[in-house]
This record gives C-alpha cells, structure tokens and sequence, in this order.
C-alpha cells in the first residue's frame, strides 16, 4: 500500500468511531494529489450542520490560500481551507478525537431527553 493511502486509511481508523466526513471539496484535492478518499461520506457544510472540522497544524499547510486560526481547544496555531470556513468546531487533530466524542455524548444526551419529554402524559409537560 503506497504511504498516501496508509496514512489516510491510519486517520480513519484513528476516528472511525465517530461520523467522519470530508467535504467535495477536500476529495477532489484529495484526487488531485494521488490520494482519493474512497470509502469516505461527502458532506456539504451549511449553517445549520454542527460540523467540526480537524485541522493541521499552520506549519504543515499544503496551499497558499489555506486559512488560519486557533484550535478552540488548545489555542494550537491551525489551518483550514477556505471552503470549509463555516465549521462550527475548528480544532487541531490532537484535540479531534476529545471533542467529537464529547459533541456525540452531548447529542445522544439530548434526544434521550427528548425521547424522556415526547413520553409524558400532556398534563406533565
């Protein structure tokens, strides 16, 4: 397996336990420099969607019209493309994992409070 692919096959496995995305952007640029992300769900990123997105850090940025900004969690000096700037969550890969799992754990707690209220009589809610 050639190094692009290992590497990109690690980082999946490395988040596989949550919903891992990239957008159509990011595969096509994938594509373009020999490391098409097969097997990877395509998401568009509007306001709504509660995305969050994995950074590299500045030093490791591959386009000049990369974005920069700070990693919400650690403060860790990250980059980002510009079509991905409506992220709710831009954090470094280090801080990634902490912060999907809470996110996750948040949503779960959520609809099962909603589960909890759509369950009361009328007369309690």
């Amino acid at each position: 397996m050639d190094p692009k692919r290992r590497a990109l096959k690690e980082l999946l496995e490395k988040f596989g336990g949550s919903s891992l995305s990239i957008t159509k952007e990011t595969a096509d640029e994938l594509a373009a420099k020999g490391t098409p992300a097969e097997g990877l769900p395509i998401t568009t990123i509007e306001d709504e969607n509660n995305v969050v997105l994995g950074c590299a850090f500045w030093h490791q940025h591959a386009f000049v019209d990369d974005r920069r900004a700070l990693c919400e969690r650690c403060g860790a000096d990250i980059c980002y493309r510009p079509h991905a700037a409506k992220a709710k969550h831009k954090v470094c890969m280090n801080c990634l994992p902490d912060v999907v799992r809470e996110l996750e754990a948040e949503e779960k707690a959520n609809e099962a409070a909603a589960s909890k209220n759509a369950d009361r009589p009328l007369t309690e809610k």
